[in-house]
């Protein structure tokens, strides 16, 4: 998993009652901050994603891009592997 700084992307979440909480608890036993393990958990479920030149995770398959490829339009995608 990539460091993310101060200085990335940023998304404002609303968590449903309850859930911030769950995943403060599973932070902590994993010792990790809660935001690491919101990383890490997304990055679990998209599974293994491509990098733009921005550093920003984007996964090739993604559902939405899938139905709707202009959810790339003005992005510049570098693919690995391929």
């Amino acid at each position: 998993m990539d460091v993310v700084g101060r200085g990335a992307d940023q998304f404002a979440l609303r968590f449903p009652d309850g859930m911030r909480n769950r995943i403060k608890v599973r932070a902590a036993v994993n010792r990790r901050s809660m935001n690491a393990e919101i990383i890490l958990m997304i990055e679990t479920v998209l599974g293994q994603s491509t990098q733009t030149t921005a550093g920003n995770s984007l996964q090739a398959t993604d559902p939405a891009v899938a139905v709707n490829p202009s959810a790339l339009q003005g992005a510049d995608v570098t693919t690995y592997g391929n």
